[in-house]
């Protein structure tokens, strides 16, 4: 699998190992022909199977090899859900779902497009989404508070790093720990990484990056060996695994809001299937998406802290949807 990554990864990823996309014509090589011989003379196992159905490239399927930190990663998944969720559901008598968050803007609409949902489908909307105004920047749900920092620079410009890195090293000195930075790219959590190492050694507290600290896996149990004198970087990644940590955690900072990155295989694919991807894919998922970790914040009995440092939430129509 090594071979047939480095054989077809983009001319341009030298700086960054990007994804390596399966498509007609790298499935047609050689090397791809002995990885999935290699799979079939595996021993015999209740994974072999799931392996070689993953490797078999479909329609609605979309896979992908990745490469961070010397570790590679296969992924296979479909690009639609529809299918698959109305084959589970076939049987069922009665559906109710349900989620803090399950509209971006009070409509359902994206939900409805995901899952294919008829007007059979009855919309009970129990807690009505407020329209507050993103010109203020202190919010809470619940005990948590919100502080969208109205000064700070606008994400790529000059001073945007400079600033961030700053005030993650205030949050450091001050808390020394049970904090979460959530950084916009893989590059960004290795720079900071190595920037801020040196000056919390100097303060004793434990800084630990997914991907310079182990993977995903290993980042988040060396956080939790200690976790009121450890910080931790990690990409929007971890947003799957916020439950593991969430009670442990006093302040989250958002370098960025959590955008799928759009050069995602998988949300590449999916942005396709609709005609504006941003507007009616990756915006109402990353609405969502926030919003219910912020509720899940608040569910906390201690007082957690929210920075978030992208001042698109005060100059975007779309940032009050956010909050």
């Amino acid at each position: 699998l090594g071979i047939f990554y480095e054989r077809f990864l983009p001319a341009d990823s030298a700086e960054f190992r990007g994804d390596v996309v399966l498509n007609n014509k790298n499935c047609a090589s050689i090397e791809w022909r002995r990885v999935t011989e290699t799979a079939q003379n595996l021993p015999e196992n209740q994974k072999k199977d799931e392996l070689i159905s993953a490797l078999i490239q479909t329609q609605n399927n979309v896979s992908w090899i990745s490469s961070f930190y010397n570790e590679l990663s296969f992924t296979s998944a479909p690009i639609s859900i529809a299918d698959t969720f109305q084959e589970c559901i076939s049987h069922a008598k009665k559906i109710t779902m349900q989620s803090p968050a399950l509209s971006a803007d009070g409509s359902f609409s994206f939900i409805k497009s995901i899952f294919r949902l008829g007007d059979e489908w009855l919309k009970i909307n129990q807690n009505a989404t407020k329209d507050q105004s993103a010109e203020n920047s202190k919010s809470s749900y619940g005990d948590l508070k919100i502080e969208v920092l109205k000064n700070f620079p606008a994400p790529n410009t000059n001073d945007y790093f400079q600033k961030s890195q700053k005030l993650f090293m205030e949050i450091i000195e001050r808390e020394k720990g049970g904090s979460l930075f959530i950084l916009s790219s893989k590059k960004a959590v290795e720079a900071l990484y190595g920037i801020l190492l040196p000056e919390a050694e100097k303060l004793k507290v434990k800084l630990r990056a997914v991907g310079a600290s182990g993977g995903m896996g290993k980042s988040l149990a060396l956080f939790l060996e200690n976790p009121t004198g450890s910080i931790l970087l990690s990409t929007n990644q971890i947003l799957a695994h916020f439950d593991e940590i969430e009670d442990e955690i006093k302040v989250v900072v958002f370098q960025k809001i959590p955008f799928d990155l759009p050069f995602d295989p998988l949300v590449s694919s999916r942005s396709n299937l609709f005609r504006n991807g941003f507007k009616n894919y990756s915006l109402p998922r990353a609405i969502m998406r926030f919003r219910e970790m912020l509720i899940d914040l608040s569910k906390n009995e201690t007082t957690k802290t929210c920075y978030i440092l992208d001042n698109r939430l005060l100059t975007q129509d779309y940032g009050r949807f956010f909050l």
